[in-house]
């Protein structure tokens, strides 16, 4: 299956739909209509990412200098390290260390 060329108007389809039945336009543009859907889906999800994430630092300095913050915006879990810290340096892990398991060790 091939695609036609697109020989829609924008003036053409508005006469269209004021002039004949809704069914009638609706199979003379469906497919027109459909090819924009699909393209706005495959699209949009990118664009509006990309815009998203090109903002996103110039918001979070506009949204600091606001709220009367200089210092950098770092993300949220900025310095918190996931792995495990051993007992020795004090970590996350030496608050779970039980009284008898410190004994033993």
């Amino acid at each position: 299956m091939t695609a036609l060329p697109d020989t829609h108007a924008i003036g053409e389809m508005i006469r269209v739909f004021c002039e004949a039945s809704f069914l009638d336009f609706l199979h003379r543009f469906g497919w027109a209509g459909f090819h924009a859907l699909t393209a706005w889906l495959l699209t949009a999800p990118v664009l509006i990412a990309t815009i998203y994430f090109a903002a996103r630092p110039a918001l979070q300095r506009a949204l600091m200098r606001s709220l009367g913050q200089t210092a950098a915006v770092a993300p949220s879990h900025a310095g918190h390290d996931r792995r495990n810290v051993t007992p020795a340096s004090g970590g996350p892990a030496a608050d779970r260390i039980t009284p008898s398991q410190k004994q033993s060790a």
